[in-house]
């Protein structure tokens, strides 16, 4: 009978027989279908970023928006001006 040992990085060994002996199930994958969820959800958010960046204005998200809706610094009437600002209410 075989029995697997390896070192690992803390200088330890990993022995199978000695979680047999203490009533240890093997190990294995207990999870493929959250797996394959997880994988199916990355391959839509990677669907997502690329339909974004092909249809729509990404500079929308890293310059400020005016009330008006123009992307400040990027549209033709505000490229003058890179940064958003916002009046403040006057205090009483």
């Amino acid at each position: 009978r075989r029995t697997i040992c390896s070192e690992n990085e803390m200088g330890l060994f990993y022995n199978a027989d000695d979680e047999k002996s203490h009533g240890m199930a093997p190990r294995r994958c207990t999870d493929p279908l959250c797996g394959l969820l997880f994988w199916a959800f990355l391959g839509g958010m990677g669907y997502i970023m690329k339909y974004a960046s092909e249809h729509g204005n990404l500079n929308r998200l890293t310059h400020g928006i005016n009330y008006q809706g123009q992307v400040c610094g990027v549209d033709p009437n505000v490229s003058d001006s890179p940064f958003l600002f916002w009046c403040r209410k006057p205090q009483p």
